[in-house]
């Protein structure tokens, strides 16, 4: 179902990236029973989640790491929304708590995660890039109209830092942006 996009599903990966590189730990622990996994723990941020979804997750057990695709219709997982997450309220953004989850071997995409993790990293931050140049994009857009506003025209403080932050979204994101600006199209220059 979910390749026949029947399904919705994400990455839920937040957590394996930044615990892979030390920044925290990892937040799901499993242990090994018969036919699966045991998994507990809480992610505190998983995007675009919602009961009848499906998202893949790092979970650490006794020898390493293992990742899952996680089945949110289980009563075993609960999500609860950020109601104010900022910059990020159209994320579907909400913490995900496992009590007791069984992980069934068919739903095992790695049993080596770490090295499935080191493997897909670059493809995860490129695909996370789109909501960073679409917050960017919505601050120049939001300080652009507020400098039109009476109380800041002629007013020298701020001068044309417009021009600074649309210059310093050009470095950050090395020109990769031309491929967001119109993602209905196949020609890409």
């Amino acid at each position: 179902e979910i390749i026949d996009g029947k399904v919705l599903a994400g990455t839920g990966l937040s957590n394996a990236m930044k615990a892979l590189t030390n920044f925290e730990e990892v937040k799901l622990k499993a242990v090994k029973t018969d036919g699966g996994y045991i998994v507990n723990g809480s992610l505190p941020f998983v995007s675009n989640v919602q009961k009848g979804h499906y998202f893949g997750a790092l979970i650490q057990i006794e020898d390493g790491y293992i990742v899952g695709l996680i089945d949110t219709n289980s009563e075993d997982v609960s999500i609860q929304n950020i109601d104010s997450f900022f910059g990020l309220n159209g994320s579907a953004t909400a913490k995900t708590t496992f009590k007791d989850y069984f992980l069934e071997d068919k739903f095992l995409i790695s049993d080596n995660g770490q090295q499935f993790i080191e493997k897909i990293r670059p493809g995860f931050i490129l695909l996370q890039l789109g909501m960073a140049l679409g917050n960017i994009n919505g601050s120049i857009n939001i300080i652009k109209k507020e400098l039109k506003r009476k109380e800041y025209l002629n007013n020298t403080i701020f001068g044309d830092k417009v021009s600074l932050f649309e210059k310093k979204k050009q470095e950050l994101t090395f020109g990769l942006d031309k491929y967001f600006t119109n993602p209905y199209t196949d020609d890409v220059k």
